[in-house]
């Protein structure tokens, strides 16, 4: 279930800091830096901010920078806390949907270190979603590690996502 991320600052704090020397971690970020803590705003002036929460705590965390002259959602940052998890795969569409529905965004743009390992169910969304992959630039980013990596970009706009949803809705017909 998603909630507001300020709510659960506390508990995401925790959990991103237990988690920031794991392996599949270092693609959270493009910078060769370590970042400890996940900067929370106060409001959705510049950034939504959203955790998943179950039973058993935050399983992840969804932000997105709103760009309001544009109608869009940048730089999307999706961290899953856990490995395949039905929870977070639910929260993340539902976190697409309040981008599109309750902040009025029109475009949902977001990159991927290519290698992380969230890399292919980022594939996957596009293609459920009616998206596609913007490009790919070669060494874009320098990595915890000391190493280039390149970097995979996305976009998915209210219109694909809605005409995908009304698809698959209708058992792979569209009534439009």
């Amino acid at each position: 279930m998603l909630k507001p991320a300020i709510l659960y600052n506390d508990l995401l704090q925790g959990r991103f800091m237990e988690s920031v020397f794991q392996d599949r971690f270092k693609f959270y970020s493009r910078e060769s830096i370590v970042e400890y803590l996940i900067p929370i705003y106060q409001d959705s002036r510049e950034m939504l901010q959203m955790v998943g929460v179950d039973d058993n705590g935050v399983v992840g965390y969804f932000g997105a920078k709103l760009d309001r002259e544009t109608d869009t959602a940048r730089e999307l940052v999706i961290i899953n806390f856990r490995d395949k998890n039905h929870t977070f795969a639910t929260d993340l569409h539902d976190f697409f949907l309040s981008l599109f529905d309750r902040f009025g965004m029109q475009r949902v743009t977001w990159w991927v270190v290519v290698g992380n390992p969230g890399e292919a169910m980022y594939d996957n969304i596009i293609k459920r979603h009616g998206g596609r992959i913007v490009g790919t630039f070669t060494n874009d980013a320098k990595l915890s590690d000391g190493r280039l990596y390149s970097v995979k970009w996305y976009e998915v706009t209210k219109e694909n996502f809605n005409y995908a949803r009304e698809y698959r809705r209708n058992g792979g017909v569209f009534n439009g």
